[in-house]
């Protein structure tokens, strides 16, 4: 089930993308945040060293 907020969103950019495709706009790149999360992401690895010769 999608919450309403989500479904809301969802519905809101449907809606433009038709009303851009009516208007003949046939691409448009979005940040929107309902495709676009701002997420910081941390990754820790475990390498060994190697030692300089």
């Amino acid at each position: 089930m999608v919450s309403p907020d989500a479904a809301e969103a969802v519905m809101g950019m449907i809606a433009r993308t038709l009303l851009l495709a009516w208007a003949g706009e046939s691409f448009r790149l979005s940040s929107e945040l309902i495709w676009v999360r701002p997420v910081a992401i941390a990754a820790l690895l475990d390498l060994p060293l190697i030692a300089a010769e």
